[in-house]
């Protein structure tokens, strides 16, 4: 109401003068300031609609904004309904706008809309010309490792060549040839777009040009091998290049492939020299790596080259690399690089050729399995292994299978076991079905087994795998039997003081799992 109002904005009492002391004298006279600056609310109120001044007539009712209205002109109304003010001798001004009726108060915010909201798009259509939006059709999906095309630059860099700047800017497009004559190849190489200028016209470049961009790029291909850029240009001279030209490329290379290999972008050239040139070539890199193989094996960009020979030469290739392993087999499987390069030689390797490796593995199960990076060995060996090897893991394993089910890395060892004796390579084969047997017995035969594992964070999801590799309906209930006969002393079990974790929570896993399956049976 206009009483709320007035006494909201226009006196001092309006919440302003509550205070005491220093803020709120400097409170009061504000609000005396703005005050006195403010209208008077009495003279408003002499206004329609509050009144009408006697001696004013009433106006007569304006007509619809269609009527005679002359399009983008000011209206003007008929000559009868000025009359009344042409009496009053009051001149007409026409086109004025309405006068705010409170021009000092502050603007009333939006109800409903939040603290810090951006405005409203005035635009319903949206997108970036303000037209009608169009339908949405199908985006094509990217890649993986798709990359976006750089924008161009805005503007030239004095340190860089005239040819490259215009290529950088797109002003226009520089021919190889051009590029070739004044010696660019390498600028362009090392330079974001550049090297992609120069790849794509590769693609459509006549023959004779392409062996003269190759001939650059052999000039400096150490370099541009480990540049951020340039080692792009050396992997696309081994993809699209003949034989001849990688060979030439390899050559080039040579004396560096060792440093490359434990660097960031070089670790990719050599790898894609592995993967694109001949058994001869091939060769040619490993001879490079022999004397640092153990150096790469440890590095975080030289483990990639060592697991692409292994996976792209011939097995007989690799012995240099088995030879470093096999010195210190044991600290190589702990290691976060080195477990990696083991599993790729138990994949592709024959087992003769990693006898001495794999007995030092086998003697250190049982520590293996509980490491980090040593149980992906364990695991893999029951899944690459011989039969001899899968037996004396998994008589490991069952010797104390109670320890290793409560840790966090064994636990998916013990897991392993009974996957791999169930529906591994050997599992048909009597040595494997015996141990399968002898695993499975230890846990439903022996009572304090099982309650470990049914009361335990890691254990009992070597129970829901043991369910789920079980063996007929016949094994399943025995295992169901098994686990309901420990069922009332572990939830009857009080949880004692200072213990991390309540078995009756982690059995009610099992009991879910059990659930499942009863549905499903």
């Amino acid at each position: 109401s206009p009483r709320k109002i007035e006494s909201s904005i226009f006196h001092e009492e309006g919440g302003q003068g509550r205070g005491r002391g220093r803020g709120s004298r400097k409170a009061q006279a504000k609000a005396a300031a703005a005050a006195t600056a403010a209208p008077d609310f009495q003279q408003f109120m002499q206004y329609p609609p509050y009144s009408v001044p006697p001696s004013m007539p009433s106006m007569p009712p304006m007509p619809y904004p269609h009527q005679n209205i002359p399009p983008y002109g000011q209206y003007m109304p008929p000559q009868n309904m000025m009359q009344p003010y042409m009496a009053m001798n009051m001149p007409y001004l026409g086109g004025m706008p309405p006068m705010q009726m409170f021009p000092h108060a502050p603007p009333v915010p939006e109800q409903g809309a939040p603290k810090n909201a951006k405005p409203r798009r005035q635009d319903q259509g949206g997108g970036k010309n303000n037209g009608p939006r169009e339908a949405k059709g199908k985006r094509r999906a990217k890649g993986k490792n798709a990359k976006e095309e750089p924008a161009a630059a805005f503007e030239d860099d004095e340190t860089l060549s005239a040819q490259l700047n215009q290529v950088r800017r797109q002003i226009r497009e520089v021919p190889l040839e051009e590029v070739l004559q004044e010696n660019l190849v390498g600028e362009f190489a090392k330079d974001q777009y550049g090297t992609r200028y120069i790849q794509q016209k590769l693609d459509e470049a006549p023959e004779e040009t392409k062996q003269r961009v190759y001939a650059a790029i052999r000039a400096e291909a150490p370099d541009l091998a480990k540049d951020p850029y340039g080692n792009h240009l050396v992997q696309k001279v081994f993809d699209s290049a003949d034989a001849q030209q990688r060979k030439a490329m390899v050559s080039a290379l040579q004396g560096h492939v060792a440093k490359l290999s434990q660097d960031q972008c070089g670790c990719r050239v050599i790898q894609k020299a592995i993967n694109a040139v001949s058994k001869e070539s091939q060769q040619q890199i490993s001879r490079e790596l022999e004397d640092q193989v153990d150096d790469c094996i440890r590095n975080m960009h030289g483990n990639h080259v060592i697991q692409k020979c292994i996976e792209q030469m011939p097995p007989d290739s690799v012995n240099f690399i088995i030879r470093a392993v096999e010195q210190r087999a044991e600290e190589t499987a702990r290691h976060v690089y080195g477990c990696r390069v083991i599993q790729r030689l138990l994949e592709h390797c024959v087992s003769d050729q990693l006898k001495p490796m794999l007995e030092q593995i086998l003697c250190n199960v049982a520590v293996l399995a509980k490491d980090a990076y040593g149980n992906y060995v364990v695991q893999h060996m029951l899944e690459h292994g011989r039969k001899e090897d899968k037996q004396r893991i998994i008589q490991t394993i069952r010797a104390n299978i109670a320890d290793f089910s409560r840790e966090k890395y064994s636990s998916n060892v013990v897991e392993k076991c009974f996957e791999i004796a169930t529906t591994g390579e050997h599992a048909d084969t009597e040595i494997i079905q015996q141990e399968r047997a002898a695993l499975l017995s230890t846990v439903l035969e022996v009572p304090e087994v099982l309650y470990t594992l049914c009361t335990n964070t890691y254990g009992n999801y070597v129970v829901q795998r043991i369910m789920e590799n079980a063996r007929g309906e016949m094994e399943l209930q025995s295992l169901f039997q098994a686990i309901k006969n420990i069922e009332h002393q572990i939830m009857s079990r009080d949880v004692p003081p200072g213990m991390k974790e309540d078995p009756r929570e982690v059995f009610k896993h099992i009991q879910n799992y059990l659930s499942k399956v009863s549905q499903t049976m």
